[in-house]
């Protein structure tokens, strides 16, 4: 099986490519300090993106395959 290389640009929610380091704030401080400022569902989503890929760079012990079927 031959390797295949991923662009990470193209692996991650469209959003996060385009936040602001104030946009990561106000998601942090609504997600860790409850607040009740507004969000949008592709945020939510470009938060759930990243927190995936934290996760799995802290936990990852190899490295990522791709599997077609």
């Amino acid at each position: 099986m031959a390797k295949q290389l991923i662009d990470p640009e193209s692996a991650v929610h469209p959003l996060r490519l385009t936040m602001s380091d104030d946009d990561w704030e106000r998601l942090d401080r609504i997600f860790t300090h409850k607040s009740e400022e507004p969000m949008t569902n592709d945020e939510i989503e470009a938060y759930m993106d990243w927190l995936y890929d934290e996760i799995a760079v802290r936990k990852q012990t190899h490295y990522g395959i791709t599997t077609l079927q």
